[in-house]
């Protein structure tokens, strides 16, 4: 997840970690580097910095495709330079075959022939496994590309013939210059094409675990909960992100859960945290780690484990320091000790437990408490054990408040995605839930709007009708002029009733068309104040956006 850079001059030798996987940004940290030596700086600081290296920006698009693709855009810039960065990009988030949909380059100067038998060369050395270009300078370099490439005039061409390509499981880059509107082709193999999309910036997401991560005591773990969708942001998106980044641990609430990421290849360890005992033995079999959390679960799974002959495998104990919902409770481990001193198949690998209130400063003696009773039982069972294990605690406001808390590991939930005021912490905002405007009506003074006959006015209005609903996530609380959107600048009352896939918002004045964006949440408008609106918490929001909604992941 990550890169060494060993580095020699001058009677000095030091190596140096990247949190990157692609060779460009090895290239760029090599330069940097350089640099720092030529300015003398100590080889220490250069160790440290390398390690807190902040992700590329790439401005990329992913999204799912049809047939279980995925699909890269970038339609930003169009040169040698940034397809190479492109293509490390693809080769390292994808997970089996691989496209490459390429337009021709647009104001590059030099040799043509030379300039195209240089893209060839990429392609080839990448492995991708299938080449479509499109323009007449490709068409006409045809030569130097992989047997089976295939090349269209224009993109009208191309998009004639891609739903006979029959792509299917692959990660697709399509790339190229604005002016041949590769879009088309996007909105050909996208698997939604409902407007109503939530946005995810994948590079905060990045910055945001790298920020977490800066606070921590060099060798500590960091746990990602991914349940729930990751929050909604996509578990497979989120999971691969943040695997490439080096999490040590990722943690989901159902066995399903975790079957999903396997199959998506994440391969790091995954905790189930509620696991069902008719599941432990397909857990088993994707060789995902069960929280254990009363003495039934462990003599369910350790019967399990018995059955199947494993030895040694990974469970993660639950311990009730105080919130009283899932785990022992300390003086259940006077049970618990033996049973796992008689066996062999299981093998505690962490001892943990959940703060009820690190967010509320009122609430800090009780927080400690916790602490304390976790130590003790740490303490406690490694001695009785014979053997080490990792211990954690904290979550994200306690990864903030509670750094004497680390102990080994610590778990990152909704700090990820930007969300809520941390002094100390950049954090960026990752989520915008966007949608376009369907129609725009003008509604006579005295004429109702919505269900019930509702959202009465005493002037003309201009109403714009907006894509999203409640079962799109937009609560059912926030109409009637209680809420707003966001659109060309200027908050809008929803009014009227919210419905199932549509709201109606009043945009008198404001010269809106067909196709302008309306948002949700994002730039304009907080998730934290849709949240307050709704008498709710952010998390509830970003949960209650359900599937039919288009993830769009950027990255910039």
């Amino acid at each position: 997840n990550g890169q060494i850079l060993r580095c020699a001059t001058a009677g000095r030798s030091f190596e140096a970690v990247i949190p990157f996987a692609d060779h460009a940004s090895a290239e760029n940290a090599v330069s940097v580097i350089a640099c720092c030596i030529t300015e003398s700086l100590p080889d220490q600081s250069i160790v440290k910095g390398m390690s807190e290296l902040p992700v590329v920006a790439m401005r990329m698009e992913t999204k799912r495709g049809m047939n279980g693709c995925t699909l890269i855009e970038d339609y930003y810039n169009s040169d040698p330079a940034s397809l190479g960065m492109a293509i490390d990009f693809l080769r390292t988030h994808s997970r089996g075959r691989t496209a490459l949909i390429l337009s021709d380059f647009r104001q590059i100067g030099g040799d043509e022939k030379e300039l195209y038998e240089g893209v060839a060369r990429a392609v080839t050395g990448a492995g991708i496994d299938r080449f479509i270009g499109i323009g007449e300078a490709l068409s006409r370099c045809r030569d130097g590309f992989p047997y089976g490439s295939l090349f269209f005039a224009s993109t009208e061409e191309c998009a004639d013939a891609i739903r006979s390509l029959n792509f299917h499981d692959e990660t697709i880059l399509i790339k190229g210059a604005r002016v041949f509107g590769l879009e088309r082709l996007s909105g050909l193999l996208v698997s939604q094409l409902h407007q109503t999309r939530l946005e995810i910036n994948m590079t905060a997401v990045a910055h945001n675990f790298n920020e977490f991560r800066r606070l921590l005591k060099p060798g500590t773990g960091m746990i990602a909960m991914v349940k729930a969708f990751a929050y909604g942001s996509g578990s497979a998106e989120i999971a691969s992100l943040l695997e490439y980044n080096g999490v040590s641990w990722f943690a989901v609430a159902y066995a399903d859960e975790g079957v999903a990421l396997r199959e998506e290849g994440i391969t790091s360890p995954v905790i189930v945290m509620n696991p069902d005992e008719g599941v432990l033995e397909l857990m088993i079999s994707h060789n995902l780690e069960p929280e254990i959390y009363s003495l039934e679960s462990y003599h369910a799974f350790a019967s399990v484990a018995r059955r199947f002959g494993l030895l040694n495998y990974p469970v993660h104990i639950k311990l009730d320091t105080g919130m009283h919902r899932l785990g022992f409770s300390p003086e259940d481990l006077d049970e618990l000790i033996p049973c796992l001193l008689t066996q062999q198949h299981l093998k505690v690998v962490s001892l943990f437990s959940h703060l009820a209130a690190s967010d509320d400063p009122a609430l800090d003696s009780f927080t400690r408490f916790q602490a304390s009773i976790l130590t003790n039982a740490a303490g406690r069972l490694k001695r009785s054990l014979g053997y080490g294990f990792n211990v954690h605690l904290l979550n994200t406001s306690g990864i903030i408040r509670f750094p004497e808390y680390q102990f080994d590991m610590v778990r990152i939930g909704i700090g990820l995605y930007g969300i809520g005021s941390h002094e100390g912490v950049a954090l960026r905002r990752t989520g915008r839930f966007v949608t376009a405007v369907s129609q725009v009506r003008s509604v006579p003074a005295g004429d109702p709007v919505s269900y019930g006959c509702r959202g009465i006015s005493d002037h003309d209005r201009e109403i714009a009708v907006i894509p999203v609903g409640y079962a799109d996530g937009l609560r059912r609380e926030l109409g009637e002029g209680k809420g707003s959107l966001f659109i060309k600048g200027q908050r809008v009352p929803i009014t009227g009733k919210i419905c199932m896939d549509m709201c109606m918002a009043d945009v008198t004045g404001m010269n809106v068309r067909r196709g302008d964006e309306a948002e949700v949440f994002g730039t304009g408008i907080s998730i934290e104040e849709i949240a307050d609106l709704c008498n709710t918490i952010p998390y509830e929001i970003l949960t209650s956006i359900p599937q039919r909604v288009k993830r769009v992941y950027v990255n910039e």
